[in-house]
């Protein structure tokens, strides 16, 4: 409970948000804190991907329901890119990933939620050494720094604007 309520603090002073920025921010939180499984692919409460639980909190949001037809390349490819100095809690931070096939082939999503620190779903532990192994033990995590991963590679923007 105490690692929810720094969290929602921090998302809350972070930068004046909209409503719709704001709520996004507080479901990624709570699928993020709650012991949602890790499913390749996965766009429902009962197991998610990073895309998923990005497209779904979008959706709880009142957002566009994306998660039929969104991964993590298509919000790359078609989300307005973001510098870092305009940033704003609730702006995406992507990743290229270990086998991705060009500048427009990421891999993996996270929220930003300011102060260096990424929200989401991460599928494994430190170095993901054994993918199988690391499938079955993740699950949707909390806070990470941004450059938890070093393949960053950059920011974009989703339309949260009422």
């Amino acid at each position: 409970m105490v690692r929810r309520v720094r969290a929602l603090r921090m998302l809350d002073g972070a930068l004046p948000m909209t409503a719709t920025r704001s709520l996004f921010g507080r479901r990624v939180l709570t699928h993020a804190l709650a012991p949602t499984p890790y499913v390749w692919g996965g766009k429902a409460p009962g197991g998610l991907d990073c895309s998923g639980l990005v497209t779904l909190a979008l959706h709880e949001a009142g957002g566009p329901d994306l998660r039929q037809t969104a991964n993590t390349d298509v919000l790359w490819n078609t989300l307005p890119p973001v510098e870092e100095e305009q940033l704003e809690v609730g702006d995406l931070a992507l990743y290229w990933g270990e086998h991705s096939k060009g500048p427009e082939d990421v891999s993996h999503v996270m929220l930003w939620a300011g102060a260096g620190i990424v929200l989401g779903q991460h599928w494994g532990g430190p170095g993901d050494v054994d993918p199988v192994v690391s499938r079955l033990a993740g699950k949707v995590t909390g806070a990470r720094p941004l450059l938890y991963r070093t393949d960053f590679a950059g920011f974009r923007r989703l339309p949260l604007t009422a």
